[in-house]
């Protein structure tokens, strides 16, 4: 706002990105003034043993490094085109000519690179960010067709399509899958124990004689809550919400 205000007083650009940055610098410092615990992110006051024992093994809030070593495919499959995404944004920001095409993906990059930031340290800035990935895509392959009937050379036309596959999960997930499946053709489709385990402790058939049993308060794995909660008529004293560290220390105890 102040920014648009001193565009009409015919402030400079350079004048206009000063009092941005001095407004934000100062909304900054507020904030830091207000909430300076916050500074330590979102679960500063989380118990020492519950971030520890089960936030830091939460899926979402693994970095794309450990992500990648234990699980090559979800981390190919989903951050990998959300990174693809950010950098095509940032570059068409820059080399985009027409101010109405530039101005909008200025706009994306702003919106889809915190949320890459994120991801990149915690799987869970994908989800917002994600949201991004097939505009972004759409628009590369867009442009990769349109390249089939103007002039160019071959090898141009074969990096548009390439940029505009990187963008898609499902390919990653096929490069990931393709080799595996053509070096072990009897181990496609088949399950692994995790798998296995996790389907046979959440299948109502489990519950049955649990919830035959009178109302009670179940003290469990803290994972196994919510299925309990559906699939009995009993409360749990854990189940996986950050914001019940109660419960959480009381069946991470039990376990030790």
């Amino acid at each position: 706002g102040a920014a648009l205000a001193a565009d009409r007083r015919g402030v400079g650009r350079a004048g206009r990105c000063l009092i941005a940055a001095l407004v934000g610098a100062a909304m900054a410092a507020g904030f830091v003034r207000i909430a300076p615990a916050c500074l330590a992110g979102p679960f500063a006051g989380m118990d020492a043993l519950v971030r520890t024992a089960w936030l830091n093994q939460v899926d979402e809030m693994r970095a794309f490094p450990q992500i990648l070593r234990s699980e090559p495919d979800i981390a190919l499959s989903n951050i990998v085109p959300l990174v693809a995404a950010t950098l095509y944004a940032v570059a068409m920001a820059f080399r985009e000519t027409v101010p109405d095409r530039r101005r909008f993906f200025l706009v994306v990059a702003t919106l889809i690179a915190p949320g890459t930031l994120i991801a990149l340290g915690q799987a869970r800035g994908m989800y917002i960010a994600g949201a991004f990935v097939p505009l972004l895509g759409a628009i590369a392959l867009d442009r990769a067709i349109l390249a089939l009937r103007a002039p160019g050379s071959n090898l141009h036309r074969l990096a548009l399509f390439l940029l505009a596959l990187t963008m898609l999960g499902k390919v990653w997930a096929i490069v990931i899958e393709l080799p595996a499946r053509l070096l072990s053709p009897a181990a496609t489709g088949t399950q692994t124990a995790s798998d296995t385990n996790w389907k046979t402790c959440t299948a109502p058939a489990a519950y049955a004689a649990l919830d035959r049993l009178p109302p009670g308060l179940v003290l469990s794995s803290i994972d196994l809550g919510p299925a309990i909660l559906l699939m009995t008529h009993h409360a749990v004293v854990a189940a996986p919400y950050h914001r019940h560290l109660v419960g959480l220390r009381a069946a991470i105890e039990a376990a030790e």
